[in-house]
Formats: structure tokens, C-alpha cells, sequence
């Protein structure tokens, strides 16, 4: 078998653990695709310019290209949707993944991303890899 085309889904960050794991996943002929996802509110298009929602997707999205220099395939997408988990399904629906890596870290309590994760693992059409980076390389200040 040949490589695997693994999809690396974030929200916020460079997901830089997820795209370790990812690339040991897709082996040395697959691909990695990184995805930075913007959360549309429901007050405004899809199509809508958020500014530094936008500019942080981006950077994250660039932060990923330098994390993963060295990947034989590495591609990137900014995403669109009104939640993390439509965003990442629908990317999933529409491109043939075999592998979804998510990167789970301390969650806001004012915030739904567990829910978002679960959503994506009850729901892809893929298998889905939850990565959890060990906390002992994090500052304490880091913690969100």
C-alpha cells in the first residue's frame, strides 16, 4: 500500500504535535494537509473578511509549512464554516482522506471544542486520530 493522505484540522495554533504524528501516518509517498479553520458567525456570510481571524489562520497555516519543511507532500487549506466540526467534515466530504488528526489540548470552559471534537469523531468519513501533546513541554503560561 501506498501512502495515506492524512487531513491535520485546527482551530487555533500551529498544531505542531498533530502534524508529527500525522506525518508518520502518511509514511514516505502519502500526504499531509493542514487545514486552519475560521468559525463564521451566523450573523454574517460565510464569505466574510474577518481580519485577524483570517490573518491568525494564515499564520498558523504558515507556522505549519515551516513545522513540516522537511515532509515529502505537505499542502495547506484555509477553512470556512459555521462551526469547527462543519468545517472539517465538509473538507472531508469533499476531499478523500484516510487519516483526520486532531490536536486536543486544556479547553476554555466557555467553549465548545470537546463537543467540536466529538462531532468530528462520531461523524468523518475517515479515522480519526485524537493527539494529545505532552503538558511537561508546555510552560504553565501556555495552558489555556
Amino acid at each position: 500500500m501506498s501512502g495515506r493522505r492524512v487531513l491535520v484540522a485546527s482551530q487555533r495554533g500551529c498544531p505542531e504535535a498533530a502534524l508529527h504524528h500525522a506525518a508518520a501516518f502518511a509514511g514516505s509517498d502519502g500526504e499531509v494537509v493542514l487545514a486552519s479553520v475560521v468559525v463564521i458567525p451566523l450573523g454574517q456570510p460565510l464569505g466574510a473578511s474577518l481580519g485577524r481571524a483570517v490573518d491568525d489562520a494564515c499564520a498558523a497555516l504558515d507556522a505549519g509549512e515551516r513545522a513540516a519543511a522537511g515532509a515529502r507532500s505537505f499542502d495547506t487549506r484555509l477553512v470556512r464554516g459555521r462551526s469547527f466540526a462543519e468545517a472539517v467534515l465538509a473538507l472531508a466530504d469533499e476531499e478523500d482522506f484516510d487519516v483526520i488528526v486532531l490536536e486536543d489540548g486544556p479547553a476554555s470552559p466557555c467553549n465548545d471544542e470537546r463537543a467540536q471534537i466529538e462531532a468530528v469523531i462520531e461523524r468523518a468519513p475517515a479515522t480519526v486520530v485524537l493527539v494529545r501533546p505532552a503538558m511537561s513541554s508546555r510552560s504553565p503560561s501556555m495552558a489555556r
